[in-house]
């Protein structure tokens, strides 16, 4: 009897530790998984951390061609989430002048650069320029929303001295949406683009140049900036 008693016990410990061993098998799977699991969910905000921190670029405007103006500025582009911070300090332009601005970007995606005349801004047709490559550009206006509409009733101002300070704000989310629709673009690589300035006078609310009248916009100051990444330090 004693003898049976004792394989009994020998049997029951045997079964519980097997269940123990299985329990902790299992315990040690789950807490394995939570730890990927939470490994994963670090890599994912990292990742996400990354991809929302901010970028700047900058780019030295200076005059189209051999006008011999003295115009100079800088255009200063803060991209922060979904939205397109910039300022632009420019001085040396025609005084008491409405100013538009946009960025000129090319289609295809390639490189632009500083056009070499001031006839290579205005030769325009429904915000279509070719360059001499051939390459077909477009341009992002900066006084609107993220629209790509460019005619507006008012411009930015530059003071009696020909000085110019505009800061604006766009919706990159707009601005991606509206290029997708109208051209087909699918990127927006600010280190390609260049940024563009030429007045407007009061009597021509539109952004198309008028040949052959006086003061129109190929007889006014032209000038441009190649934007370049830059390192932010706060």
């Amino acid at each position: 009897m004693k003898n049976f008693d004792m394989t009994k016990i020998i049997k029951q410990t045997g079964i519980f530790i097997l269940m123990g061993l299985m329990l902790s098998h299992i315990s040690c799977r789950q807490n394995t998984r939570e730890e990927d699991r939470v490994q994963q969910t670090e890599i994912d905000t990292t990742q996400t951390i990354r991809e929302i921190e901010p970028r700047a670029f900058t780019g030295e405007i200076r005059s189209v061609g051999n006008t011999g103006d003295n115009l100079s500025g800088e255009i200063a582009m803060r991209v922060e989430g979904d939205l397109m911070r910039f300022n632009i300090i420019a001085e040396g332009l025609a005084p008491e002048m409405m100013h538009m601005q946009y960025l000129l970007v090319s289609q295809s995606g390639d490189e632009t650069q500083c056009p070499g005349s001031v006839e290579d801004l205005t030769n325009t047709e429904n915000n279509r320029i070719t360059a001499a490559s051939g390459t077909t550009l477009r341009r992002i206006p900066l006084h609107m929303g993220g629209t790509l509409d460019l005619e507006s009733d008012t411009y930015p101002r530059t003071n009696i001295n020909g000085e110019l300070q505009f800061s604006h704000v766009i919706s990159l989310d707009t601005l991606r949406q509206s290029l997708r629709n109208e051209y087909q673009m699918q990127d927006l690589d600010f280190t390609k683009f260049t940024f563009v300035i030429r007045g407007i006078p009061d009597a021509q609310s539109s952004a198309a140049p008028v040949a052959g009248s006086t003061g129109s916009v190929q007889d006014t100051p032209v000038g441009c900036a190649k934007l370049q990444e830059t390192v932010i330090n706060n």
